[in-house]
């Protein structure tokens, strides 16, 4: 990038990966409104009613045609310049109101997916610990969506507020900047998820990114920067962020774990030498005292690190800090 002093700014390209790209699809019958019915109508005009269901939507086949057809009450061979106001009024609703379609194609959706979002926040904040999920294709009112959550902890990840992480919300690739309170993203982070149960205290070195990818994001307002509170969604959200944060609390409590352990390794490490001046004087003479001794600091060095899991330099360098008789 030339800025316009002319200076170049040069950004390195972290990942060679392409989203896969999009697939047109029929449109899934439970996300059509009426208007569209009666556009899809217009222009299908020689069709029968049958012929119709089937070619122009998704999930719709030969019996699940005949089914919507007799439960509006309207003949399979009629066709749809035939159709009156009332006809079509009872086809959309028996359509939108029909339960048991099959769910809609996630084909029409393009991901991220783990390995780009991974790339961008290992390049940004550099993390400690560093976890993405993309969650299964869902479908809210027949429109298909997929959720991915990343988390990032530790590393050069920014301090949090004190009562959340920071949150980076985006929506079909495009960041959300603006009304972040009122988006369900950040609702489901303050209201669904007890940071306790995961081991996090606020303010942490944390962030939790959340991408939305659907055919109709449900946007709040015309400005489209903060999504709406739709159970579907905030189900899918809600797990994605749970199943990064399980491998947080994982790692986090492995850390503690190792902390404990070295913490232990350290105070029984400080006797060795001690230990084994002892006991070469015990049981050794004056001639193989100091041999016997450095044997004895080796074996119960092998012995702790065994024990402990803890690497045998490590103990070592341990036990050489120490000043014996001290």
């Amino acid at each position: 990038m030339i800025t316009p002093e002319n200076e170049v700014i040069y950004y390195p390209r972290v990942t060679t990966t392409m989203p896969k790209p999009p697939r047109e699809t029929k449109p899934h019958p439970q996300g059509i409104d009426l208007e569209m019915l009666k556009i899809f109508l217009n222009n299908n005009g020689n069709k029968t009613l049958e012929e119709f269901l089937i070619s122009s939507f998704q999930s719709i086949g030969p019996s699940t045609a005949k089914i919507i057809l007799n439960t509006a009450g309207i003949d399979l061979a009629k066709t749809l310049r035939e159709l009156t106001e009332d006809e079509i009024y009872r086809l959309f609703n028996t359509i939108k109101n029909y339960n048991k379609y099959r769910p809609p194609l996630a084909s029409s959706l393009s991901p991220l997916g783990r390995e780009v979002l991974e790339a961008g926040l290992k390049r940004i904040f550099e993390p400690e610990f560093l976890y993405v999920v993309s969650r299964s294709p869902c479908a809210y009112e027949g429109h298909p969506f997929i959720v991915e959550a990343g988390i990032s902890y530790g590393g050069k990840t920014p301090m949090s507020p004190q009562d959340q992480p920071l949150i980076l919300r985006y929506a079909n690739r495009v960041p959300l900047i603006y009304d972040e309170s009122t988006d369900v993203i950040t609702q489901v982070i303050r209201e669904d998820i007890n940071w306790d149960h995961y081991m996090i205290t606020f303010p942490a070195q944390l962030a939790i990114l959340v991408h939305i990818c659907s055919t109709k994001i449900p946007f709040k307002g015309v400005g489209k920067e903060s999504i709406a509170d739709v159970p579907e969604i905030r189900r899918e959200v809600k797990l994605a962020i749970m199943e990064a944060t399980r491998e947080l609390k994982r790692y986090l409590a492995k850390k503690a774990r190792e902390k404990e352990t070295m913490r232990r390794v350290e105070t029984i490490a400080k006797y060795i030498p001690e230990i084994a001046r002892s006991l070469s004087s015990m049981i050794g003479d004056e001639n193989n005292k100091n041999n016997l001794e450095s044997t004895l600091i080796r074996k119960l060095v092998e012995f702790v690190s065994k024990k402990s899991g803890v690497p045998v330099d490590v103990v070592n360098s341990i036990v050489k800090s120490v000043e014996i008789g001290v």
